[in-house]
């Protein structure tokens, strides 16, 4: 058995991230056993806001739960054990669908650091297309291979967005991993802005969703406003404005 501490962390991470919209009914979380480094906890497949340490299962890094039985697991669960075993210093590995990276993982801007507390960023969140590995499937990383290409495209990195799909992220403790997401999380809408918009789409299929308004004339009520200061400094209307 576990540290309790340890599952107690990945209790709360799955409630916390699923409360803040990150997780959804397939997104998961795990944490890699410190006393066994060739396990690693995760919930049996269900929605993350009604996970209890009882519907946490330890697997082997070759994603096979380590008691057997008879439990409903998530698919894309080969993601976690690839990455540990490619990486030996994470000790928690997130995959969610977060709608607000979804710009990111389909357009040319890079996910950068805008804040210092997205450092760990570095010089932005790589991006992989599992057409690199398989064209012939869908968007769901399912096989080895896939798993494995996805564990390359993160390297060293913090997170790695899945084209189309979402993202990965990891860490060296579960609450490590959580507090960057969420970070991370906040600030996506922010950062995007017109330049995501702007590169997902054509110029072109960009005016035909979003024509170009008709140049106006000065506004009626701005000119209005034009005003000059009295002893004070305050500014104050030339007229009435009715």
């Amino acid at each position: 058995m576990s540290d309790p501490s340890l599952l107690d962390d990945l209790v709360a991470a799955n409630r916390i991230l699923a409360d803040q919209g990150v997780l959804d009914a397939y997104g998961h979380i795990s944490a890699r056993d410190p006393a066994r480094p060739d396990r690693y906890w995760l919930s049996r497949s269900m929605p993350p806001a009604l996970v209890t340490a009882a519907d946490l299962l330890a697997f082997d890094l070759d994603n096979n739960p380590v008691e057997g039985g008879n439990h409903k697991l998530f698919f894309e669960r080969i993601i976690h054990g690839e990455i540990y075993q490619a990486r030996a210093d994470v000790m928690a590995v997130l995959h969610n669908h977060s709608p607000s990276l979804i710009p990111f993982c389909n357009s040319d801007t890079r996910l950068r650091p805008m804040v210092g507390n997205a450092a760990f960023l570095g010089e932005g969140a790589p991006v992989f297309d599992i057409r690199s590995i398989d064209d012939g499937g869908d968007l769901n990383v399912c096989t080895v291979a896939q798993a494995r290409g996805l564990a390359h495209a993160l390297v060293q990195h913090a997170l790695v967005l899945l084209r189309g799909h979402g993202a990965v992220a990891v860490g060296d403790s579960v609450r490590q991993c959580v507090r960057r997401h969420h970070c991370r999380n906040q600030r996506a809408p922010a950062d995007c802005g017109d330049a995501t918009r702007a590169r997902a789409f054509p110029h072109a299929e960009r005016n035909r969703i979003c024509p170009a308004r008709p140049a106006q004339g000065p506004r009626p009520r701005l000119a209005a406003l034009e005003a000059k200061s009295d002893a004070r400094g305050r500014l104050i209307p030339r007229k009435q404005i009715k």
